[in-house]
């Protein structure tokens, strides 16, 4: 595909998030014809290499993935039949073996979630579901999370019929999907290294949402600390939400659209990805789609920075708030200069904590952005820094700004911006062309806040310190050294969902900066 380069026109791009359905089945075949869930449709089991896969896949990238896990088959303690998570206790049954279930129990299991809690840096844990379908009536269906569809008189599901409906009156049953998923998480993961996932996907697109509903799925899990959930529910061949087209809101949850990929169907293992994705934040496919295709999906979605006004996004929170800004935030281009309009933007995104720092993008071709910095003094602007600069392969040049007045770097109003583009690059920033830690702005070129996933390598365009502090304690400094004008420091975070830190550089001559 060719796009048109635009010379110095700055663009707000859409941040595209790629999301794994369906991560954490062991044993992959289809259960339906047994009353159970169809799994990956494939006769062979996963392994510790089909998460090598995905980890290259977004080392290769620079991004972290959104996974979905499922976690039934990971449960070393039989945690899904205790009587509290089955009939006639619940209103369902947790599994389809409700009382009598037993997770087989192996060395894999381990294995795959130590390197699973190793690679943060790469993988988003994102929760789907227990077992991926509701149990207990009679009959399994593939909507865990709330009623997808009216049965026919022969039990059959009436697609047609665009009504979801919660499995019970006071939707007991996501809360209870919900705390089996902490209980099983809890085997592998401590509470400091995750709570519970900020991040989620409803199996089947089946989630229960009614306007001024205190039982909604979003309602019940944002008690569990859920923000970001996304999964189809606009347009055509949707359910009947009602929802707007562009972002909603469910209590602290914020809600974004996907679609999926073409040439990738669930049922497909080792897919061929084809065909530009379309303009939704999101990129759907399924765990068995990279198997053996790694180098195919590679080249696809690092495809997606050829459009001038797209681009990878580097992690949930960049995608969320990425998209917000993309959607509401309004951009004039001048001669070296930009004026940047925040203020259309949903209050919801800052009483909510979506919105972060604003990520803009420009052709560059062989040049360099020189300089960058804001214009007009106001007093919204002196705090509001570029942080981050990389260009990628494709001659294209992506700035990160925030402010530092916010711990999350987010903008609230108008800003100016002067720039100049040049052979010299510009002297400080961090480079995120590799980096998925979430950078929330810079100050006194001798202070970097950001969130840290996992253990990755922090580039600094600075001169040589004496010494790199990490402010929090979570945050450990394993090494640094400076070579050829970057400071490089490993660093390591404690938590999946990411641990914030100041990374603090002290110079000669100014041990107090």
């Amino acid at each position: 595909m060719c796009f048109k380069m635009c010379f110095f026109n700055w663009k707000i791009p859409l941040a595209h998030g790629f999301v794994i359905d369906d991560v954490g089945w062991l044993e992959c075949s289809d259960l339906t014809e047994k009353g159970g869930p169809p799994r990956l449709h494939c006769d062979r089991k996963s392994n510790i290499d089909d998460y090598k896969q995905l980890v290259d896949l977004a080392e290769a990238l620079g991004v972290r993935i959104f996974c979905a896990f499922v976690m039934s088959e990971f449960d070393r303690g039989d945690i899904c039949g205790k009587p509290i998570y089955n009939k006639p206790l619940a209103p369902m049954d947790m599994t389809e073996y409700g009382l009598n279930w037993h997770c087989p129990i192996s060395d894999t299991q381990t294995q795959i979630m130590d390197f699973v809690k190793n690679n943060a840096h790469a993988i988003d844990f994102a929760i789907h579901g227990v077992r991926h379908g509701h149990y207990g009536e009679g009959l399994w269906e593939v909507s865990e999370w709330a009623r997808r569809a009216k049965k026919d008189e022969k039990g059959r599901f009436c697609e047609e019929i665009k009504i979801v409906t919660p499995w019970d009156k006071e939707n007991k049953t996501d809360r209870l999907i919900a705390e089996c998923f902490r209980e099983l998480i809890r085997q592998y993961f401590t509470e400091e290294e995750l709570p519970f996932p900020e991040s989620f996907v409803p199996p089947n697109h089946s989630y229960f949402y009614e306007e001024n509903c205190e039982n909604t799925t979003g309602a019940v899990l944002s008690d569990f600390g859920v923000k970001y959930c996304n999964f189809k529910h606009t347009g055509s061949g949707s359910l009947d939400y009602n929802f707007k087209p562009v972002v909603n809101w469910d209590h602290n949850l914020c809600l974004l659209d996907r679609r999926g990929i073409k040439g990738s169907s669930y049922k497909r293992t080792g897919a061929k990805p084809k065909f530009f994705p379309r303009a939704f934040p999101y990129m759907e496919a399924h765990f068995n789609n990279i198997w053996g295709t790694v180098e195919e999906w590679k080249k696809y979605l690092y495809n997606v920075n050829r459009h001038p006004g797209r681009m990878l996004g580097k992690n949930t929170e960049q995608v969320f708030s990425q998209w917000i800004y993309h959607k509401f935030a309004k951009i004039k281009n001048y001669k070296n200069k930009i004026v940047v309009d925040c203020r259309s933007i949903p209050q919801e995104a800052y009483a909510k904590n979506i919105l972060s720092t604003l990520t803009l993008k420009i052709w560059l071709g062989k040049k360099e952005i020189s300089t960058f910095k804001t214009s007009n003094g106001a007093m919204s602007d002196r705090f509001t820094q570029l942080c981050c600069y990389y260009k990628d392969k494709y001659g294209y040049g992506y700035v990160t700004v925030g402010n530092s007045e916010n711990s999350m770097g987010r903008l609230d109003g108008v800003y100016s911006f002067e720039f100049e583009v040049g052979k010299e690059p510009l002297d400080f920033y961090v480079d995120n062309s590799d980096l998925t830690a979430q950078v929330y702005s810079v100050k006194s070129k001798d202070r970097v806040w950001l969130k840290v996933y996992g253990t990755q390598k922090v580039r600094i365009k600075t001169h040589k310190p004496e010494r790199v502090e990490s402010s929090n304690p979570k945050v450990q400094i394993l090494s640094w050294e400076y070579k050829e004008g970057f400071l490089e420091v490993l660093v390591k975070g404690t938590s999946m969902l990411g641990d914030v830190t100041c990374i603090r550089l002290s110079f000669p001559l100014d041990e107090n900066l």
